[in-house]
């Protein structure tokens, strides 16, 4: 099996939610970095996707900062948004029961 795929956790997620994840991604968490400029410098390119909650989001800028960003999923809104790699549009499609 190869690596597993990287995600961004921008808030976090709960417990059930957070070892789903973890046994299936690489999850850098960035609401718990202490330097959260350099975790984001060192793994941008490896994400491709990010998660966070719906009262957080995700922004424009932060996503512009991820060049293999492929989707932003939003726990609790249950919206996946799937990004083209060079395209500011998206759609929305239901996000996969993980628990």
């Amino acid at each position: 099996m190869g690596e597993k795929p990287e995600l961004l956790e921008l808030m976090q997620m709960p417990p059930r939610v957070a070892e789903t994840m973890a046994g299936r991604y690489k999850v850098h968490a960035l609401w718990d970095a202490a330097d959260k400029a350099a975790l984001l410098a060192d793994v941008a390119d490896a994400i491709t996707g990010v998660v966070t909650m719906g009262h957080g989001g995700c922004t424009a800028d932060l996503m512009g900062q991820l060049p293999n960003l492929k989707m932003v999923s939003v726990f609790g809104v249950m919206t996946v948004w799937m990004l083209g790699m060079r395209r500011q549009t998206a759609s929305k499609s239901p996000t996969p029961r993980m628990c």
